[in-house]
């Protein structure tokens, strides 16, 4: 009887690893290649970048919205940052990935913007979520710290 049984166990498992390997599989090539994917994520960078490297050098006033345009899928708005190197941070407005982060170029800067003009952007600005709370947290109360004006959005 116990002969009986381990049979039936091996064949299960026999049955099961298989379409357990398959489904870990499939989960997998849905992740990379699926909406919101590794793929479909690098089209946003490459946007968020391209805008960074046109946008370095020139003097902008902050936050600015760029519209999309037939090189540019997505709204795209630059702050000013704290980082020398890059003086705006990019986000892109309307989109959030998997793991409910925002896009950002680039992606450990922080930004130097008063809460008031957080309060006024997000006002007149359709944005995702991710990207209201990432203002609301970035955002300071002390205006002197602040160098650009009121932006155009």
């Amino acid at each position: 009887m116990a002969d009986l049984s381990f049979g039936k166990l091996v064949r299960f498992l026999l049955i099961l690893l298989p379409l357990a390997f398959t489904a870990i599989i499939l989960l997998w090539l849905f992740m990379f290649f699926g909406p919101g994917g590794v793929i479909d994520q690098k089209s946003v960078y490459a946007e968020l970048q391209a805008v960074e490297i046109e946008y370095r050098n020139q003097k902008l006033e902050t936050p600015f919205i760029l519209a999309p345009d037939k090189n540019r899928e997505d709204r795209i708005a630059g702050f000013e940052s704290d980082d020398a190197h890059f003086p705006f941070v990019w986000i892109a407005l309307s989109r959030r990935n998997r793991d409910a982060r925002l896009y950002m170029v680039p992606g450990d800067a922080k930004l130097r913007i008063s809460c008031q003009r957080v309060m006024d952007f997000l006002k007149r600005n359709v944005v995702v979520a991710n990207v209201a709370i990432f203002l609301r947290d970035q955002c300071h109360n002390n205006p002197k710290t602040e160098v650009s004006g009121a932006g155009k959005g």
